[in-house]
């Protein structure tokens, strides 16, 4: 197994859709980030993925014209183990 490990050096956020609420600015930064993926060269397949980010800033969204300042403090934490199907 080979472990490589990831971080997350940047944040974007946008709305899509058709919203009653605009984006009218965002200043977000990634207050910690660490992950890694194991890849197991034999099977030429990543076989687990580890993944925790915190994201703080402030917003501004518009609704019927009043403008709704925002702070976020997110963190977001991620595992996943893949596993092959029988015959593979």
């Amino acid at each position: 197994m080979e472990k490589v490990d990831m971080k997350t050096t940047s944040v974007a956020f946008d709305i899509g859709g058709q919203l009653p609420l605009q984006l009218k600015e965002s200043d977000l930064k990634v207050e910690s980030s660490e992950g890694a993926y194991w890849y197991d060269p034999e099977l030429k397949e990543i076989v687990e993925i580890h993944d925790k980010n915190n994201f703080v800033g402030t917003m501004t969204f518009v609704a019927n014209g009043n403008e709704l300042p925002a702070e976020l403090d997110l963190t977001m934490e991620v595992g996943t183990k893949f596993k092959r199907m029988a015959g593979e």
